[in-house]
């Protein structure tokens, strides 16, 4: 699923994660996630404060919608009682309903629910000092915006940062740190290290793209055993160490020996994206379907068989 940010209105970008995307403010971004096996949830916010939580449920099997409903209803009886004032939201898009309420402290609480087919989402919009009109136009373009994603491939683009890749792989791990976001993926004891790193022109000053690369590879303590180098233009090769000739531990733990290892500069995003898959062989890497939206690639051709 390629970045549809034509499709945006101005001021929008493109949040994708875990399966469903949606378009939010250009000064909203990812404040926290929880990832479990029953409801999870994402939070945005802008530079003041919180402005969306978003849950969502997925299930095999049709989601019970009047249930979650009633839970709703539940939630906006307290909003009420706590001197809300309640008022359901008309024209929203198919398959939504939308009630806002009005805090006596003049915020406003937007909620809004999707049942969907398998996979529930609930959202809270938060409105410091906006109008209602404003209110309702962007729970409404928010609304409009949410996709569930399809194809084959899993987009997640967060911060100025996007990948693509096979839906197999669950996020395991995150760090985001100013200047440096880092998500790791899992699949059977398989994992993908996604990098993005901004200032590209300050850290390729006078340094190439792969020799840079190296270096921060070769400084990372999870991945230990291998001493990595460039290789061809945008690909780095892992070689054996040799203390390490039958394999560093961690390797023969899952089984892993394999590496394929591709970076690429993003003039437009002045960006460094580096990728690292550590596998077993040439089916993970169809199975991966790995692509940089950002850097021009996208999912239409096959994935080219890597070695170590």
């Amino acid at each position: 699923m390629p970045l549809d940010s034509a499709a945006l209105p101005d001021g929008f970008h493109r949040f994708a994660w875990d399966g469903f995307s949606l378009g939010v403010p250009d000064d909203w971004n990812l404040s926290d996630y929880r990832m479990d096996r029953r409801m999870c949830s994402v939070r945005m916010e802008d530079d003041t404060s919180v402005r969306l939580d978003l849950d969502y449920l997925r299930s095999p099997r049709p989601i019970d919608a009047d249930a979650v409903l009633k839970r709703c209803a539940g939630m906006t009886g307290a909003l009420d009682q706590a001197g809300a004032h309640t008022t359901p939201l008309a024209d929203m898009p198919e398959g939504w309903s939308a009630w806002l309420h009005a805090m006596p402290d003049k915020r406003i609480l937007a909620t809004a629910f999707r049942p969907g087919r398998g996979l529930a989402v609930f959202m809270r919009m938060h409105f410091e000092a906006a109008s209602r009109r404003e209110c309702e136009r962007l729970v409404r373009l928010v609304a409009s915006g949410f996709a569930e994603q399809g194809g084959g491939v899993a987009l997640w683009s967060v911060y100025d940062g996007a990948v693509e890749l096979s839906p197999d792989y669950r996020l395991a791990e995150t760090s985001f740190q100013a200047g440096r976001k880092c998500m790791v993926f899992h699949w059977r004891l398989r994992r993908l290290f996604f990098w993005f790193f901004s200032l590209a022109d300050m850290a390729l000053r006078d340094k190439a793209l792969e020799a840079w690369c190296a270096d921060f590879l070769n400084k990372h303590k999870d991945l230990q055993g291998r001493r990595f180098e460039p290789d061809t233009p945008g690909r780095l090769r892992a070689v054996r160490m040799k203390r390490h000739a039958l394999g560093h531990m961690d390797e023969i733990g899952r089984l892993c020996f394999r590496y394929r290892i591709e970076c690429r500069r993003v003039p437009a995003k002045n960006q460094i994206l580096l990728a690292l898959f550590h596998h077993r062989g040439a089916a993970d890497l169809k199975r991966l379907a790995l692509r940089f939206p950002d850097a021009g690639e996208t999912s239409d051709a096959p994935a080219e068989p890597g070695g170590q």
